[in-house]
């Protein structure tokens, strides 16, 4: 497999909760071929007093 040429990393937030949130991200060429896909899945903590 070669590789060569523009990559770009397209990230996008599918779902916000109050607690929760779930976001995708692709690794794509010029071309639009997918070389890497991901999904997370984070957990929202209220701000603390005090905290930054």
């Amino acid at each position: 497999m070669r590789f060569g040429g523009l990559f770009v990393c397209r990230g996008a937030v599918i779902h916000r909760g109050r607690t929760l949130a779930l976001s995708e991200a692709q690794l794509v060429d010029s071309a639009g071929k997918v070389y890497a896909h991901g999904t997370e899945t984070c957990m929202i903590f209220p701000k603390e007093n005090g905290a930054r």
